[in-house]
């Protein structure tokens, strides 16, 4: 028997002897959970990605200032107490003078 699509309450699903298999949504259409759980994700992308940068500087600090272990340790995590009040401070600084504004600030410092 052949499969026929046909519309059914604003989503495209297949039918026949088979399960119906919805399609799935245009990726506007996702929930605002969604796109919170993807800027969440993002933000953790970054920081491994900061965290990556660091790593990379580390082999010219460690040969350039002598560095030992415990001091490139305190280099990595530097990074990430430098991000905390970034993190505290961002949206007050965003909701007062702009977003953009903010960027510009961020940008300088």
């Amino acid at each position: 028997m052949p499969r026929a699509f046909h519309e059914k309450s604003e989503e495209l699903s297949l039918s026949g002897d088979d399960a119906e298999l919805p399609i799935e949504q245009p990726w506007w259409k996702i929930s605002f959970e969604e796109r919170a759980a993807c800027v969440g994700a993002l933000g953790g992308i970054t920081f491994g990605y900061d965290i990556g940068v660091v790593s990379g500087a580390l082999v010219s600090l460690k040969s350039d200032f002598g560095l030992g272990a415990s001091a490139e340790g305190l280099v990595v995590g530097m990074l990430a107490i430098g991000q905390m009040p970034g993190a505290l401070v961002g949206g007050y600084v965003c909701d007062r003078y702009g977003r953009k504004a903010a960027i510009y600030a961020q940008n300088g410092t």
